[in-house]
């Protein structure tokens, strides 16, 4: 193998580390040594890739401003631009930061728009971090380049008085607390449902491992907490949250 595509692997890899540690409250101190080293040993061979990685060791770490300040240094300098934005978006979205999320993409649409493939991710991402409206309306542009849709859940128009960033506040909120109850999985599902004629509800599941009476408990203590916030949409039925066993992904599949 050479230099180039072991450095590839190593990057590749971390990245993956990296997001692993993000789903938790409490990363691995020695996985984020690990971390910290492929990003120094990666810094001899593409300097690029170390900044990107070190961005997403920072988000893993809780901060911000010097994620921030790291991913602005790797995007000067990658020819990866599509690449290195959803990388981001994508750890942001998970660490439970979705607004700062949006602003990257929004950012840079011409780096992503005309590529189904990114778009299909980006759609993704904004379906995780809770913008409904701003996933579906992708669709239109899968539509013009003749590529299928995700469907997005959503309403055809927002209901009176609710605003797109409503839904983001909520998922937003239950991410960042159900990482304080228990380690997440990676995986999520965001389905409608309509549960009468004139009033749809998004229905939006989180993975977590365990037996089911221990799954049952951490739901009922993540609700609660969602509940105590008083979510106009959560109030007006208009976005439920609910937790799935990571097995039911599996089955899925």
């Amino acid at each position: 193998m050479t230099k180039a595509a072991t450095a590839l692997t190593i990057f590749n890899d971390s990245l993956d580390d990296a997001l692993d540690l993000i789903h938790v409250a409490s990363p691995s101190q020695l996985r984020l040594a690990k971390l910290k080293r492929d990003a120094a040993s990666l810094a001899k061979a593409n300097h690029c890739e170390s900044l990107e990685l070190r961005a997403h060791i920072a988000l893993v770490e809780g901060n911000l401003e010097e994620a921030d300040r790291l991913y602005s240094l790797a995007l000067a300098s990658t020819d990866d631009l599509t690449g290195t934005i959803v990388r981001y978006a994508m750890t942001l979205v998970v660490g439970g930061h979705c607004y700062r999320a949006k602003e990257i993409l929004d950012a840079h649409p011409q780096f992503y728009r005309g590529q189904p493939a990114a778009v299909h991710v980006i759609q993704q991402l904004l379906t995780c971090g809770g913008w409904f409206s701003s996933a579906a309306d992708l669709d239109v542009e899968l539509l013009r380049m003749r590529q299928e849709t995700l469907d997005c859940p959503g309403f055809n128009e927002i209901p009176d008085g609710i605003q797109p960033t409503d839904f983001v506040d909520a998922v937003q909120f239950a991410r960042r607390e159900l990482k304080q109850i228990c380690d997440l999985a990676r995986a999520f599902r965001v389905t409608g449902v309509d549960v009468e004629k004139d009033q749809p509800t998004i229905l939006y599941e989180m993975a977590v491992s365990g037996d089911y009476d221990e799954i049952a408990a951490i739901e009922w203590e993540l609700l609660t907490k969602i509940n105590e916030q008083s979510f106009e949409v959560v109030q007006r039925g208009l976005l439920s949250f609910a937790l799935m066993h990571t097995d039911a992904i599996k089955d899925a599949d």
